[in-house]
């Protein structure tokens, strides 16, 4: 038997089982395309309005679509509250780094001090959201964290319970 090249279209694969290569049947069939960010990002950016993070932390706001090299830009968003939010989260960490100096909680067996949201439904129209401190042994369930309960407080007294919710409200 000798051997044959064949030449696979891009994008395509022999598929196995409606070919017989005994008999010189060869089928192809089309590889299942793996999604990219690039392809996220020309979905949601491409030619829609997007709002970005300025050199100076403004929001832009651009209405005519972007040009294809600046789609996967790590700072593009499709709403204006995801990019406040990312802003605000910079800031808490930037007074959360203050704060503490160089303490980081990767310890497990020693406490930290977190801020969390606790939303509490009273009837089904109103929502209540709460700025909590928590005291949190297992460094999980917060993305910033202080080394008391005093410094987090300190924290809040910073920025104001309206910037710390909007710090820890991500999904916009």
């Amino acid at each position: 038997m000798e051997n044959i090249t064949i030449n696979i279209p891009e994008g395509y694969e022999i598929d196995m089982e409606k070919s017989d290569l005994s008999k010189g049947i060869v089928q192809f069939k089309q590889i299942k395309e793996v999604l990219t960010y690039r392809d996220v990002s020309t979905a949601l950016f491409g030619s829609k309005m997007a709002y970005w993070i300025s050199l100076h932390g403004g929001i832009v706001k651009e209405e005519h679509g972007f040009l294809s090299n600046l789609v996967e830009d790590k700072n593009n968003s499709s709403t204006k509250e995801q990019l406040e939010s990312i802003l605000a989260l910079n800031k808490l960490c930037n007074v959360a780094k203050y704060l503490n100096g160089d303490w980081l909680p990767y310890n497990r067996n020693n406490a930290c001090w977190c801020l969390l949201l606790v939303y509490s439904r009273f009837d089904a129209k109103k929502v209540t959201i709460e700025v909590i401190i928590s005291k949190d042994t297992f460094s999980q369930h917060s993305i910033v964290y202080f080394k008391n309960k005093e410094l987090a407080q300190q924290a809040i007294n910073i920025l104001g319970e309206g910037e710390i919710r909007k710090a820890l409200t991500l999904n916009h």
